[in-house]
């Protein structure tokens, strides 16, 4: 009985010792990859600069010439940049009487498609316009890029003067003055507009009526406009 017995453990375990030998083994991991994407779409912000108040006062006889600045910084991530512009609010002639309905005339550049080199305002007129200080200097768009001697309009980046290439704003009509093919960086490009008006009597005497101004607050609207390229 005894004997039975161990023969049939014996059997048992060769059986088991098989079992498991000959089991398929299992997986011990696997692995899938996938993509994880994010569209970062371009957009554009610019500062809002405080008002100018044009310095110093002008007699209204006698004339003389203001000036005053404002700068506008501009952010992009837009990796083509970006384009800015200025027009006034109406058709008429950007700085005007407040009350009174005098006016000064947009600037005039000699020849009306490129800014002038100098300012030059011409005897008993009144004249209001502008020119630009980017950032960036290749940012300016051809017509405000000069060739550092005494001409404006597609000259060599490397090479501008500030303070030089004067322009006259035309209504609502947008003037471009800074075209950037590439983004900014977080603290983004600061683009500065030089405003000027004179009064220019060469005497100090007004030859006709275009040479006077009556006494007012003179005022222009005039609106800048960012978008990206």
């Amino acid at each position: 009985m005894k004997k039975t017995i161990s023969l049939a453990l014996v059997i048992s375990l060769v059986i088991s010792i098989v079992f498991v030998v000959l089991e398929p083994q299992s997986v011990s991991s696997a692995e899938d990859t996938i993509d994880v994407s994010l569209t970062v779409t371009s957009d554009i912000s610019i500062s809002a600069p405080n008002n100018v108040t044009l310095t110093p006062n002008m007699g209204g006889v006698v004339g003389g010439t203001a000036s005053g600045d404002a700068t506008w910084t501009v952010v992009t991530g837009d990796s083509s940049g970006f384009s800015m512009t200025l027009k006034e609010s109406d058709a008429g002639p950007a700085l005007s009487g407040d009350t009174q309905g005098d006016e000064f005339a947009d600037y005039t550049p000699t020849d009306a498609s490129t800014p002038d080199w100098d300012w030059l305002v011409a005897d008993s007129t009144a004249e209001f316009g502008f020119t630009i200080v980017p950032e960036t200097d290749a940012d300016a768009v051809p017509d405000f890029l000069d060739d550092a001697t005494d001409t404006c309009g597609g000259g060599d980046a490397s090479n501008q003067t500030t303070e030089k290439c004067w322009f006259g704003l035309n209504g609502t009509t947008e003037v471009p003055i800074i075209n950037r093919t590439s983004e900014t960086d977080w603290g983004g490009q600061d683009e500065k507009v030089i405003f000027k008006a004179e009064l220019f009597n060469t005497d100090g005497i007004p030859n006709d009526d275009a040479g006077m101004l009556i006494e007012d607050t003179y005022k222009a609207v005039i609106t800048a406009t960012v978008v990206t390229n």
